[in-house]
């Protein structure tokens, strides 16, 4: 090659070059300026002592696109303190802005809050997309320590996620997500995958960890300790878990977390899906899983669900061992007492992790958990007993009654009594396993929430879904 094309060659690099820098400091500037004008707003806010107007308030802090989530170190004080409701004892879930800023609001007259200028952090990477034609721009991490003082104390860093001029989620810099964020970006994919899928189970509305960890199982990344079928399963049933979510969602719920539809939107990458549990090749496939995907896991305690080309279901182990062999006509995962309910001859009962019967399969409805070593069943001929873990029949409770609901909530059951004339006239009974009556009364059981994970337990109380 002449010199003088080396020269013109060198010449275009270094142009290129720029120009991709250019391009990139574009939009983490844009970024950048969008956790400035949080900064800004928050302040201005808090030091102004005017009435609240959260409408105003609220759009500052919510995207046109994107409505922010925030589980930084803030929020969780203000759950210690009182200002913000527990809504999960195992771990914190992300709220809405609005949440957040109430929570404020309780204490704005006597509190001082200050930010560092923010930064950005190039010390963190998310995974790639799969999909060529996804043009959407990287996450900009933006970093930034806040000290709250007054009537309530605080300093910490919190670590702002933005895309495209809107911030996405606002976490502690030192919380689990930012980790397999960091660990990602050092290539170390197997420790990135841990924490993206120990986040995916711990939380039934953690999508955004599912995202992560289908992708990554989509790109073999980080995941070589699952066996391949066991890998595809588990990134099929997250895609499935977002179809599902996204169908029941509306489209405020898709605003605040993009991830239900990320992860809908992968199942171009699935073959198929009959193979996964509960899935109903023959009636109106996941539509007929919808409460299972929403409520269950795939795997705990390195056991997964299986079903056979004759739809019969059993247990494999994560190295695709069959620890428990496919003769159940239903299986549901292990409870925190480690026992699986499963169906047999259209019965119901638990066996233990070895496949040992634990409580015999003789009554049409069960509860899947148990308080205290105990549980409520109802036996074919209507009648509502006391059961243990090792299937004695403690007492019986009464007549009549169809079902029990699978789940229990302010630690009582929920019992449903047969129809008397029509639906409208069916009662459910909450019933504590320590006592021979009914807790309470009432004309409704639960409401399930497929988008925010809670049902609402006979007080009225919202409760986590039981993971």
């Amino acid at each position: 090659m002449k010199k003088s094309n080396i020269i013109i060659f060198i010449a275009m690099l270094a142009f290129a070059t720029a120009g991709a820098r250019n391009r990139v400091a574009t939009y983490e500037i844009q970024d950048l300026e969008a956790v400035r004008q949080y900064k800004s707003a928050m302040e201005q806010w808090v030091s102004s002592k005017s009435p609240l107007d959260l409408e105003k308030i609220d759009n500052l802090f919510s995207g046109q696109k994107i409505k922010c989530r925030i589980n930084n170190g803030m929020t969780q004080e203000f759950v210690k303190h009182g200002q913000l409701r527990k809504v999960d004892d195992k771990q914190l879930q992300s709220r809405s802005m609005t949440d957040f800023i109430m929570a404020i609001e309780k204490l704005r007259k006597n509190i001082v809050i200050n930010f560092s200028e923010p930064r950005i952090e190039y010390g963190y990477s998310e995974p790639e997309s799969i999909d060529p034609k996804d043009v959407e721009q990287s996450l900009t991490f933006v970093s930034m320590k806040v000290k709250v003082s007054g009537a309530f104390e605080y300093s910490g860093t919190d670590l702002l996620l933005v895309r495209e001029g809107e911030i996405v989620q606002i976490v502690s810099d030192d919380s689990s997500l930012p980790k397999a964020f960091a660990y990602y970006h050092n290539k170390q994919y197997d420790d990135a995958f841990r924490v993206f899928r120990n986040m995916a189970y711990a939380n039934p509305v953690e999508f955004m960890a599912q995202y992560y960890t289908a992708l990554m199982e989509l790109h073999c990344k980080g995941c070589g300790s699952l066996n391949k079928q066991v890998r595809d399963m588990e990134c099929a049933w997250w895609i499935g878990r977002g179809i599902v979510v996204n169908r029941v969602s509306d489209n405020d719920v898709r605003m605040e977390n993009p991830y239900i539809v990320k992860l809908a939107n992968l199942s171009k990458y699935v073959t198929s899906f009959d193979k996964l549990p509960y899935y109903n090749s023959h009636g109106r496939g996941l539509a007929d899983a919808s409460m299972r995907w929403c409520v269950e896991k795939l795997v705990k305690d390195g056991l997964m669900v299986y079903k056979n080309k004759n739809n019969r279901y059993g247990f494999m182990n994560e190295q695709g061992k069959i620890v428990i062999k496919d003769e159940y006509k239903m299986v549901i995962q292990f409870n925190n007492d480690g026992l699986a309910c499963v169906q047999q001859d259209g019965l119901l009962g638990f066996i233990d992790k070895t496949g040992a019967v634990v409580v015999p399969a003789r009554y049409k409805s069960i509860a899947m958990q148990f308080v205290g070593g105990k549980t409520l069943a109802v036996k074919p001929d209507g009648t509502l007993v006391v059961v243990d873990t090792t299937g004695q029949e403690l007492k019986v409770l009464g007549k009549g009654f169809e079902q029990v609901l699978p789940y229990y909530f302010d630690n009582a059951f929920c019992a449903m009594h047969s129809f008397v004339d029509n639906e409208k006239n069916r009662t459910y009974y909450w019933y504590d396993t320590q006592d021979d009556y009914p807790k309470s009364q009432t004309s409704y059981a639960y409401v399930i929430s497929h988008t925010t994970g809670y049902f609402l337990s006979q007080s009225g109380k919202q409760e986590p879904f039981p993971w």
